[in-house]
Formats: structure tokens, C-alpha cells, sequence
């Protein structure tokens, strides 16, 4: 890099930031921001044993609402959307 560049870059360092470079700033924040939330998201991932527990817990949450609710025809039409909804989890697991 030559002198007088890295002079002009030095001294642009202690200059307030037009509305243009904050504007360029603030942009270049929020594109940072959302890569980053989109590489946590990439980072999510199903854990086997941390499924298997979530199932165990289905399985004792469904018999629970069955002693309580007094229509059958209720408790098996919730039972049936309930195991339809994590059926492809648990062919995951499986």
C-alpha cells in the first residue's frame, strides 16, 4: 500500500461518518445480521435421543387427557391429528 494511501485511509478514520457511510454501515450490519441468523438456523438439527424423549412425553400426554375428557369420539379425533402431525418425525427416528 502506498504512504499517501494509507495516510488517506488513516485520516478518513477520524472524520464523522456521512448519512451516506452510515447508511452503507447500517446496511452492511443488517445483511451481517441475517447471515448469521441464517447459519444459526442451518446449525438446528434433530437429535435422536432428544426425539425419542419428546415421543416418550407424547405417549404419556395423550392417556392423560383420555382419563379426563368424556367424549371418546373427541379424545380420538385429537389423537389421530396429534399422530398424523409428528408421523414423519417418527419414521425419522425410527
Amino acid at each position: 500500500m502506498k504512504k499517501h494511501t494509507r495516510e488517506k485511509l488513516i485520516a478518513s478514520h477520524s472524520e464523522p461518518l456521512s448519512s451516506d457511510e452510515l447508511i452503507e454501515f447500517e446496511a452492511a450490519l443488517a445483511a451481517d445480521e441475517e447471515t448469521h441468523t441464517e447459519i444459526e438456523e442451518e446449525e438446528k438439527a434433530f437429535i435422536t435421543k432428544e426425539m425419542s424423549l419428546g415421543f416418550q412425553e407424547l405417549n404419556s400426554f395423550l392417556p392423560r387427557f383420555e382419563k379426563m375428557d368424556l367424549d371418546t369420539d373427541c379424545f380420538l379425533k385429537v389423537q389421530k391429528m396429534v399422530e398424523c402431525s409428528v408421523a414423519f418425525w417418527i419414521q425419522t427416528v425410527s
